[in-house]
This record gives structure tokens, sequence and C-alpha cells, in this order.
């Protein structure tokens, strides 16, 4: 059997993330003998145990990759190291900002089995994503979700790398996409989180003007009803990224009372 016919196998797992998304996908990957493990993402004890139980009729685990640091995808790290005694595989700006031991630091052109890293900031910097060019598969990480949104939040989160990022990741033709939350995607979203991401920013450049006004004051603009107030600190990080984006090309001057055209 090649290395190529093993699946990839997706278990949720209930983690702190962003609503309305509850999950996160952790992904098992390679053959029986030798598993890599990617993001065990909960920090709940039941969670955690749910996740061993189905795992110890897989297989050795081998590895534990990182796609990036954030709670929702590194929670469980520690409780599986304890249990299967795996080295952790990082980008080295993913390994600066977790709080345990990364015991390789990986980066983009390595492989696991025939799988590819493929560094990807925009949502971080040190976002990995996994790419198997004989099947075509992508697993993606936060680079798009099946459910909830992508949260681009300064200065990690930069709108001109993650444009990049999208762009490089649809120029692959991926016959299949696994994100991070919810159920897997095809190439076309790329392209319609890019022509997103576009059309935000010209919304927010066109509610600029002569009068400085904060993020938070923009998002009332752009937003209006479509989201719940209760949302609207959320979409004003969303929108600051925007905002730097635009400032980057000159369309938008960042004063100390707030934003202006």
């Amino acid at each position: 059997m090649g290395l190529h016919s093993h699946p990839v196998h997706c278990l949720p797992v209930r983690t702190p993330t962003l609503p309305p998304a509850t999950h996160t996908n952790c992904y098992v990957l390679g053959p029986p003998e030798a598993l890599v493990v990617v993001d065990p993402a909960s920090p709940w004890k039941e969670e955690q145990e749910a996740l061993w139980a189905q795992l110890q009729g897989m297989g050795r685990i081998a590895a534990i990759l990182l796609t990036h640091h954030h709670l929702d995808h590194v929670g469980g790290v520690q409780d599986l190291v304890a249990r299967a005694g795996a080295p952790v595989l990082a980008h080295p700006f993913t390994a600066e900002r977790v709080d345990f031991a990364v015991d390789r630091l990986v980066q983009e052109g390595d492989t696991l089995a025939d799988w590819t890293l493929l560094h990807t900031p925009g949502h971080a910097t040190g976002h990995l994503c996994l790419w198997r060019p004989v099947s075509g598969e992508l697993i993606a990480g936060d680079m798009v979700a099946g459910q909830g949104t992508i949260v681009l939040e300064p200065p990690e989160g930069d709108l001109a790398d993650y444009l990049v990022s999208l762009e490089r990741l649809a120029a692959l033709e991926p016959e299949v996409v696994y994100p991070a939350h919810g159920p897997k995607l095809h190439v076309e979203v790329f392209g319609r989180y890019i022509a997103h991401r576009h059309a935000r920013s010209a919304q927010i450049h066109a509610a600029l003007s002569a009068k400085s006004q904060s993020a938070l004051e923009l998002v009332a603009q752009v937003y209006g009803d479509t989201i719940p107030k209760f949302v609207y600190p959320l979409a004003a990080r969303q929108v600051r990224c925007h905002l730097h984006w635009l400032k980057e090309r000159g369309q938008a001057q960042d004063t100390q009372a707030g934003w202006t055209a």
C-alpha cells in the first residue's frame, strides 16, 4: 500500500473557538505505524480523553504537528504528549508563542510522509498548511473555514500576507480542502475569500471621510444591522486589519483621533 493510500482522518473536538463554530478538527495522517496528529486542540479534559480513546485504535503516534499557536488549536498538546510521548513540531514563529516545549522546528518545504509543509502567514505569522500533491489534498488550518469566519487581528493578522497566502493555495488547485472548523471544502473557497476581503476593503474605504472615525464607528457604517451589536468589537478587529491594508496603499490615514480618508 502506497503512502498516498492512507486516508485523512478528521476527529472534531469541542474547543473554545469563535461562534458559530464549536469544534476544531484534529486531523490524523499517515500509516498506522507512524501517525501524525495535526492540532490536538481541546483544553477540556473530557475532550482530551475522547480524542485519546479514538487515537489508541488507530496506531502509533509518531509526531504532533501544529498549524499555528491559537488556543483552539493547541489546547490539548500537553495532554497528548504526556499520553503518547510524541514530539511536537511547529514553525519557529509558533514555537515562540506557545508555553510548552516544541521539539522540532519545521518550515516551508519540509515533508511529513507524503505531505509538504507550506508557510502561509496572514492569520498567524507561523501558520502552516499541509499539501499532498499525489492526491490533491490540502489541510488548510485557519486559512478558510467550513463554519464560522477567519479573524485577522493586527498586528499579527495581516491582510496583505493573507491575500498572498490565499492566492498561493488557490493556485495549487486542490481537489479537497480540509479546514480547521466545519466540513471539507473545495478550491473555489479561496476565490470567494479573496473577493470578499477586497469587497470589504472597498466598503471601508467608501465609509472613510475627512472626519476622524474609530474602527468601531466604521463597523456601524459598514456592517449596520447585518450583525448583532455584541459582535461589533470582533468586527472592529477585522476593520482595523483592512484599515492597515488601506493605509499601506495610501488610501487611509491613521490620526490620533481616528481614521480618515
